[in-house]
């Protein structure tokens, strides 16, 4: 999963070369749509606020607000297209899989090692247990 902040740009991107397509970015309290004609892009709120701007000021206004999903739909052609390219509960799902995966790892190698082994046969191997009292 990207970041944020590319996750974004790639959006941008996407809408800026095909016009048929609506990027909608959901924050904690509102909804923003956007789409993009002529190189500039139009930003309408849930609260019908309809912003016009360039690709620079975008960005300063989306990232004033806290972002939960960043979802792009539309059809390019006759194919139709929906996909959530951000959303942070996937973010810290993928962290926590990420720090899973190095302690498995971790454990794996000193649960593997060879050294280790050697040394546990030889210290405990029945021929130096002894069971004086």
């Amino acid at each position: 999963m990207k970041s944020i902040f590319s996750s974004l740009k790639h959006g941008l991107e996407l809408i800026k070369k095909y016009n048929s397509i609506e990027l909608c970015i959901t924050t904690i309290d509102q909804i923003y749509t956007i789409n993009c004609h002529n190189d500039l892009f139009y930003i309408k709120c849930t609260k019908e606020i309809l912003l016009e701007v360039p690709l620079k000021r975008v960005m300063e206004i989306l990232f004033y607000f806290i972002i939960d999903s960043i979802e792009i739909y539309g059809s390019i052609g006759i194919r139709y297209i929906s996909r959530i390219v951000y959303n942070y509960k996937n973010k810290f799902a993928q962290t926590i899989q990420v720090a899973w995966r190095k302690y498995r790892l971790r454990t794996a190698r000193k649960r593997n090692d060879l050294v280790l082994h050697g040394l546990a046969e030889w210290w405990y191997h029945p021929s130096r247990i002894t069971f004086e009292i």
